[in-house]
């Protein structure tokens, strides 16, 4: 009577499925080997395919006679002109745009620093700013008047003494005595270390309409121009156009 059947290995149930799985192993790498060999062909390399020559063309380099002759290039030695800088017009960093630059107001062209000059009333020949008694005045002044009154007449323009643009006018006969307003009266005084006779002797020319005349406003009184009344030179309130003109004259 047969025995019982033997227990059945555990491991060769193990070693069949290795098998079969290194068979599926080499069939998948034979594949891969028949597919290269397809797309690479039997030498095992791409084709390649040839290409056409790249052409250079070169541009002769130009003779020495040429060279002798061609046009002179443009003149790298020197800078092109600065361009001019912008006049009247300053950047404003805080409204971040180009505005108008307040300006001090120039004389008029007559009033030039240095000049000798003399102040005619307009539209009223013979009649002269001067100074009489220290006092500023308005008074029949011509050629035939006396020596006296033309120099008390004539006075040297000078750089306004409260500062630029505006101008200050010194006495002829009397150096260092300038026409000044005091208590709103024009008087001619000996000049002083001081700001405040700095400021009243200063005035700035205000041009008329046409160019030919002016009025003197007051450095430290803007809206005061330097008026006559009854023959007397006072500083009295004003529009511009209201105020006294005068024409710049040559001294007599």
């Amino acid at each position: 009577m047969p025995g019982p059947p033997a227990p059945a290995d555990p491991r060769s149930g193990d070693v069949h499925g290795r098998a079969l799985l290194l068979g599926a192993v080499v069939v998948a790498g034979a594949l891969l080997v028949l597919a290269a060999r397809a797309v690479l062909g039997d030498g095992g390399t791409a084709p390649i395919t040839p290409q056409p020559p790249i052409a250079f063309s070169f541009e002769p380099l130009p003779s020495a006679i040429e060279l002798q002759s061609a046009p002179p290039g443009p003149d790298r030695s020197t800078r092109p002109p600065a361009r001019p800088a912008p006049t009247g017009r300053t950047w404003s960093p805080v409204a971040g745009r180009a505005t108008t630059a307040p300006s001090t107001p120039a004389p008029a062209a007559d009033l030039a620093v240095g000049r000798t000059v003399g102040l005619e009333l307009a539209g009223r020949s013979g009649l002269r700013v001067r100074h009489r008694d220290f006092l500023g005045r308005v008074d029949p002044v011509t050629a035939a008047s006396g020596a006296t009154a033309r120099l008390d007449a004539t006075f040297t323009v000078r750089a306004g003494l409260a500062g630029r643009g505006c101008v200050s006018l010194e006495s002829v006969n009397f150096p260092g005595r300038f026409l000044r307003h005091r208590d709103f009266v024009i008087h001619l005084d000996v000049r002083q270390d001081d700001p405040l006779y700095a400021a009243d002797a200063t005035f700035c020319a205000v041009p008329r309409s046409g160019g030919t005349s002016i009025s003197l406003r007051a450095w430290n009184y803007p809206d005061r121009f330097v008026d006559e009344q009854r023959s007397a030179l006072v500083l009295t309130a004003r529009r511009p156009a209201d105020a006294t003109a005068y024409v710049v004259r040559p001294p007599l």
